[in-house]
């Protein structure tokens, strides 16, 4: 029962990173206009036209920085969700090996919940973070352990 929890729980992070990439595809850039506005007020004083170039470039930095790293997580997700399944098959080195991955998703959700980033975005990535971290305990549980040694024993008998 841990074990699947588990892979449930990761299974969650991998869609939350799923979620953030389709939030940033069907929004774009709109998604940071509010909050590039906020900074050019707070640090300026004032918001310049809406079509200049330093709103355009600030825009598209901030776009380019939220899509690379929703791609990342995305791919680190879906590799610890693989590895997460082969834990489930009984397989103790993918459980060693997906601690690496979860903390490589779990950095970037971090770098993007501790930066400034649409409201979305951030509790996704959030809600990744902490199904991936719960998950990846299931995982270890005294529980999991036992039942991935009943796996391996079956295998060896076969």
């Amino acid at each position: 029962m841990t074990v699947n929890a588990g892979v449930l729980g990761i299974a969650l992070g991998a869609l939350s990173a799923l979620a953030v990439l389709v939030l940033l595809m069907s929004q774009g850039k709109e998604a940071l206009r509010p909050i590039v506005n906020d900074i050019f007020v707070s640090e300026l004083g004032f918001v310049p036209k809406e079509s200049s170039a330093l709103i355009d470039s600030t825009l598209q930095s901030g776009y380019d920085t939220l899509w690379l790293r929703a791609i990342v997580s995305v791919v680190f997700g879906l590799i610890a969700l693989g590895f997460a399944l082969l834990a489930r098959a009984g397989r103790n080195w993918a459980r060693i090996t997906l601690i690496l991955f979860v903390l490589l998703a779990g950095g970037v959700w971090l770098l993007d919940i501790t930066d400034i980033g649409p409201t979305p975005v951030l509790a996704l990535d959030a809600v990744g973070l902490v199904v991936t971290l719960v998950g990846l305990v299931l995982l270890w549980l005294p529980a999991s352990g036992r039942y991935i040694k009943q796996r391996k024993a079956l295998r060896r008998q076969r």
